[in-house]
């Protein structure tokens, strides 16, 4: 589910199947994701928040596109403990 504002989203991801399958959540992009803080990843400025304390979030590789060959990198996320609802949240974006 999304849902817009002004000038930004949240994006959740709910579950309806057994809590103790192993999941991971994915998000691709063009640009190099900064995983310097805690509960955010930075791409191209703009700053994805997630629940650091619910979901463990890390570089889960990148290689090119199939499209057209240019380099994606794969953010990945994996719940910490029993699995609960994956919420993103970007306050600002352009």
């Amino acid at each position: 589910r999304f849902e817009f504002g002004v000038e930004g989203f949240k994006m959740t991801d709910s579950f309806t199947f057994n809590k103790n399958r192993e999941i991971i959540e994915r998000v691709v992009t063009r640009s190099e994701p900064d995983f310097s803080n805690k509960g955010e990843v930075i791409v191209e400025g703009v700053c994805v928040k997630y629940d650091a304390e619910k979901w463990e979030c890390f570089l889960g590789g990148s290689e090119p596109s199939a499209r057209d060959q240019l380099l994606c990198y794969y953010i990945d996320f994996k719940p910490v403990g029993e699995l609960a609802d994956f919420v993103l949240t970007v306050d600002k974006f352009n």
